[in-house]
């Protein structure tokens, strides 16, 4: 099985961004995936063309999949639903 690639967008000093990336992966455990941070200032034209617009932003398999803050109720519903292998 092919490991999840998690990017997660975010900007420096932002608290929703880092409660963000605790509370994936505590809610992924030990599941296989590679989370990313990017920092969206190094990299606002790949943010722009996949449609950022608020931070933090959870890019999933080169895919946006949430913007803005990311609760445990989010990510239950994301990882029920997996948009990203539609």
């Amino acid at each position: 099985m092919v490991p999840l690639k998690l990017e997660l967008f975010s900007t420096p000093h932002c608290a929703h961004c880092d409660a963000a990336a605790e509370r994936i992966r505590d809610r992924l455990g030990t599941a296989e995936f590679e989370l990313e941070r990017q920092n969206v200032l190094d990299d606002i034209d790949r943010a722009v063309g996949l449609g950022i617009r608020q931070m933090p932003a959870l890019v999933i398999n080169a895919q946006l999949v949430h913007q803005g803050p990311i609760t445990e109720k989010h990510l239950q519903r994301l990882f029920t639903q997996q948009p990203w292998r539609r």
